[in-house]
């Protein structure tokens, strides 16, 4: 991840892309955290966008997740 936010990306997936993959779709107003390669890094997504194995999106329902994302940059 090279930006703190995602508001684009380069690649795009097809539908038939997404159904014979392992990808998820995140939808937009999660983090997204690095688990294996560059662990620990993080980002918010202001887009939907598809994912690989190396990530999780975490959404927070009752917490502004955006709020989490600043107080996580600055530890």
């Amino acid at each position: 991840m090279k930006t703190d936010f995602i508001n684009e990306t380069i690649f795009k997936i097809t539908d038939e892309g997404l159904e014979n993959s392992s990808t998820n779709i995140i939808k937009k107003g999660a983090l997204i955290i690095a688990t294996r390669v560059g662990l620990g890094k993080i980002c918010y997504n202001n887009i939907d966008t598809a994912i690989n194995q190396d990530l999780k999106g975490i959404y927070l329902l009752k917490i502004s997740i955006r709020n989490i994302f600043f107080i996580i940059l600055k530890l």
